[in-house]
This record gives C-alpha cells, structure tokens and sequence, in this order.
C-alpha cells in the first residue's frame, strides 16, 4: 500500500531550452487494496458495518437451512406430490452459493460485488414466497388496513357474521 510522500519535478522545457527546475507535491493515500471482504468492511464501514454485513450473510444462511429443513420434511412425507419436490433444493443450492460467496470472499475484496446483492435477493423471494404458501389460511386486507384471515361459512347456510 502506498504511503503519502513527496514527488519532485526536477526538468521542465521552455521555449527550446530545458531549465532544471525543483518543485515538490505532497501525494496523499488514495487507494486501498483489500485482499478479503471482510477487512474491506472493516476498513470502510467499521466495527458496526462489519457487524451488520456478517449478520446479514449470516442470516441469509441460516434462513435457507430452516427452509432447506423444512421443505425436505414435508417433501419426503406420504402423499407429498411432485409440487413439494423443488422448493428443498433450490434452498440448498442457494446455500451453497453463499458459502462459495463466503469462502471466496474471504481472498479476494468483493464485499460491495451485485452477485451478493442478487443472491441474497434470490434467498429473499424464495423465502417470501415459500413463506406465503405455507401460511394456513389465506389472508386479505380488512376495512381498516390490516390482514384479517378469511373466515369460511357456517355449514348451515347462514351468512356469516361481520
């Protein structure tokens, strides 16, 4: 890494002739070669951005081992159909991605890089998603703005009451 020093311009030419001239300019640090994510957060964001970019990673990770979990109880269950047979591996695939992410990151200084962002978007929706069709009963917006679980009718024919 580069350390502020001094430059010194020791020639100039003038109309045809060269003139020895001495001038000198501070030069102050301007880059950083980070040779692993986490000190690039550590040297750019600080202790409190370390901790939120590690919690973040760590997170995504253990999100996709509950779903990972979760989804290949219920795709190895009797009578599970071919509609619980993908959401399991894609989870681990994601998983894998990250811990390739996490290891890779670890030598070379790509902590700011879209591929996380993206990936970590991908854990997002697939956790949403899955999230949303494993609710137990379907929901819809109240009056008043908030969700209210819909309510099935009486099995006497009577309308329900509000």
């Amino acid at each position: 890494m580069a350390s502020a020093g001094t430059c010194r311009v020791v020639c100039a030419k003038t109309a045809g002739a060269v003139r020895i001239t001495s001038a000198s300019a501070t030069a102050a640090d301007q880059g950083r070669a980070f040779h692993s994510s986490y000190f690039e957060m550590l040297g750019e964001q600080g202790w409190p951005g370390l901790g939120l970019w590690l919690w973040l990673q760590l997170s995504g990770l253990w999100q996709m081992e509950r779903l990972r979990a979760r989804w290949r109880k219920k795709a190895t269950a009797p009578g599970a159909g071919p509609d619980l047979q993908w959401q399991a591996p894609l989870a681990n695939a994601l998983q894998q991605a990250h811990f390739v992410y996490l290891l890779g990151s670890a030598f070379v200084g790509i902590a700011f890089q879209p591929f996380i962002l993206m990936l970590i978007g991908l854990q997002c929706g697939l956790w949403s998603y899955l999230r949303r069709i494993d609710s137990p009963a379907p929901r819809r917006p109240s009056r008043i703005g908030q969700a209210v679980a819909v309510q099935a009718a009486p099995a006497t024919g009577a309308a329900p009451s509000a």
